[in-house]
């Protein structure tokens, strides 16, 4: 979830508007400034021009650039700040100055200042000089001329800045007008090097355009996150805000109050004489997604009331991963699954997508069951990796789980699916009795000629699907269908049929066929089982079965035998 943010403060009285300024930089670009120094000084001019809580950008600020050497040169002809592009535009700009090298020319940075003063003055306008030298083109005293000069046509203001130990400080601080007092505190400012130039020229910067006597810094925890998007936290972690305020005028505020637009948060500072500050901090639980509050400090002095206000950002982190595994195109996250032929391929699909807000590394597929393990990489949010694996399909129920596994920032994120198949193995048996005996062997049962016999056929279900269509023979004559038959694993019935009893050993075959039907592959698989049966068909001769000629030749044997014994008498 990301929140858009409106922060609107209103006030008992207006805010003091921001006096106009003109303000013109005069940059050393002598040869005694190496080009990494002279790439920090104008690194540090550009920083600050970009940083609308020292610089305003609503039209109350025009800039120029003049660089000074052996002789000067404007760099920057005035510019109007009215927009945050203004003041990009002017950074870039400065950035890509090239030093001319050479001497120190400052009588001439501060007479061309004045050829280009407008015809039309409006507001207040301001020499700020750089250098880190002295004058060694026309001299001192031609400086303090051209200082004079620019006072009299105009110019309101001339403050300077010293960098490093080979500065003149005496120099630069007479140059200044007018001199610092208590009715106006003109100044100069020391840098002790062109590192720390920057947060110098910050503060000479904010003077000379109106600085608000209040400044609110605020902090995510412990950061300095004025721009997007910020430090990730952890969604559910706690995310500590500190406010900062601090009166870097140099009058009493009174009443100064700090507030946060989005939580709530206020803490009431009271009093604070220049250079005091209050300090407080406040807790949360982080937000998924782009979060953005914005601390105001407000405080009065004689009835005005002057304000400032510090934007904070921070991304709520909400790593997470997110397996679908699919086996033969389907999402089988649940049993039985797809109905897959023992043996037959079976393919399962892995798609691993980073479902979270932020990269996940490292991200690896595996399966618990194959041993079956791909390397993924780096995923962005909403990114994919998709990978397959083969195998036989094993009998019966199936079950096997794909894992996604990635890392973010020393976490480990993982996700699941399972993913199931049934491996099909269609069988089925047929048992032929005759007259109830199981005569898988000649003779078998003994039938008179004539008589009727009796077949019966059990027919079973010993796979572990179910099966339709099924048809029984004998000796491949068709004894009976079951067309729309559902007969289901372990499942059997019975059907008998009859005939007249034939002479003679009587030999048969019965058969049954089935029909697998996967209706998800569209595919139909016939399975058979077949079985003999026999009988042995007589018919009688003086009470003796014609049929058995061991029986007859016996009884012929005895009828003998007693005529010889009659005989003998």
């Amino acid at each position: 979830m990301i929140l858009a943010l409106l922060f609107v403060v209103t006030t008992g009285s207006a805010s003091a508007a921001n006096e106009k300024v003109d303000l013109y930089l005069l940059v050393d670009g002598s040869g005694s400034i190496s080009s990494s120094d002279f790439e920090l000084q104008l690194e540090g001019m550009a920083n600050t021009i970009n940083n609308s809580s020292i610089v305003p950008q609503d039209g109350s600020v025009s800039i120029s650039v003049i660089q000074f050497s052996n002789i000067a040169q404007v760099e920057i002809p005035l510019t109007t700040i009215n927009s945050q592009s203004d003041a990009d535009n002017i950074s870039s700009d400065i950035i890509a100055i090239n030093q001319v090298g050479g001497s120190t020319n400052i009588s001439g940075a501060i007479n061309l200042s004045v050829q280009k003063l407008p015809d039309d003055l409006s507001g207040k306008q301001i020499i700020d000089l750089s250098t880190d030298g002295v004058p060694n083109v026309n001299g001192i005293q031609a400086s303090y001329d051209a200082r004079d000069n620019a006072n009299n046509s105009g110019f309101e203001e001339l403050n300077t800045l010293g960098v490093g130990i080979g500065v003149n400080e005496t120099f630069l601080k007479e140059l200044v007008f007018p001199q610092p007092s208590d009715e106006y505190p003109g100044f100069y400012t020391f840098a002790g090097d062109f590192d720390t130039f920057q947060k110098e020229f910050e503060k000479k910067a904010g003077k000379e355009v109106g600085q608000k006597p209040i400044k609110l810094e605020k902090y995510t925890n412990g950061k300095d996150s004025d721009t997007k998007p910020g430090q990730q936290i952890l969604v559910g972690e706690t995310v500590t805000w500190s406010y900062n305020v601090t009166n870097q005028g140099d009058k009493n505020l009174t009443n100064v109050t700090i507030k946060d637009d989005v939580t709530g948060f206020t803490h009431d500072c009271g009093k604070l004489v220049p250079g005091e500050w209050c300090n407080v901090t406040y807790s949360s639980t982080a937000e998924k997604g782009q979060y953005e509050n914005i601390g105001n400090a407000t405080g009065q002095y004689n009835d005005t009331n002057y304000s400032d206000q510090d934007s904070s950002y921070y991304f709520g982190a909400n790593p997470s991963i997110d397996m679908e595994k699919y086996t033969n195109g389907m999402n089988a996250s649940s049993p039985t699954g797809p109905e897959i032929l023992e043996n037959d391929t079976v393919t399962w699909s892995y798609n691993v997508t980073n479902n979270g807000n932020v990269n996940l590394t490292d991200v690896i597929i595996k399966d618990d069951e194959t041993g079956f393990t791909h390397y993924c990489g780096k995923l962005e949010p909403g990114e994919w990796c998709n990978v397959t694996n083969s195998s036989k399909a094993e009998k019966g129920q199936y079950e096997n789980e794909g894992i996604a596994t990635g890392d973010y920032n020393g976490l480990s994120i993982e996700g699941y699916d399972s993913s199931y198949y049934f491996g099909a193995d269609p069988s089925i048996d047929i048992e032929m009795y005759t007259m109830g005996e199981d005569a898988d062997e000649p003779q078998g049962p003994a039938v008179q000629v004539g008589n009727e016999v009796t077949w019966t056929y059990e027919i079973t279900n010993t796979g572990n699907v179910n099966l339709t269509e099924i048809n029984i023979t004998k000796n491949g004559s068709i004894e009976k269908t079951y067309p729309n038959i559902n007969l289901e694993p372990g499942e059997s019935f019975t059907y008998s049929t009859t005939g007249v009893s034939k002479l003679g050993q009587q030999n048969y075959n019965g058969n049954v066929t089935a029909v697998y039907e996967n209706e998800m592959y569209d595919e139909k698989i016939q399975v058979n089982a077949s079985d003999p049966s026999h009988y042995l068909g007589f018919d009688h001769w003086a009470g003796v079965p014609t049929a058995n000629p061991v029986l007859l030749v016996g009884v012929l044997g005895i009828a003998v035998l007693l005529f010889l014994k009659r005989e003998q008498k």
